[in-house]
């Protein structure tokens, strides 16, 4: 049988409005069961780059979730990066 390449045709990570409480800033978003994602943070929408705060969030269901501490500025910029298999 001949080789080919395999396509993942997903949804892109939406995240979801966030709660801050006790330092912690409380993310979720849209998933699908078997995915793994990165969490990437920035102080500025201005910075050059992102910066990973968690490399491999599992997924195992259609609504994923993660806790991330706050820095001490009150403006902070997160995203939601699939991970490729």
């Amino acid at each position: 049988f001949g080789g080919g390449t395999v396509f993942r045709l997903v949804k892109t990570p939406a995240l979801s409005p966030l709660t801050v409480s006790n330092a912690t800033a409380h993310l979720s978003w849209n998933s699908f069961t078997g995915a793994v994602y990165r969490i990437e943070t920035k102080s500025s929408l201005t910075d050059i780059s992102w910066t990973p705060i968690a490399s491999r969030v599992p997924a195992t269901n259609s609504t994923t979730s993660f806790d991330a501490p706050t820095g001490p500025a009150d403006t902070g910029f997160y995203r939601i990066v699939l991970v490729p298999w």
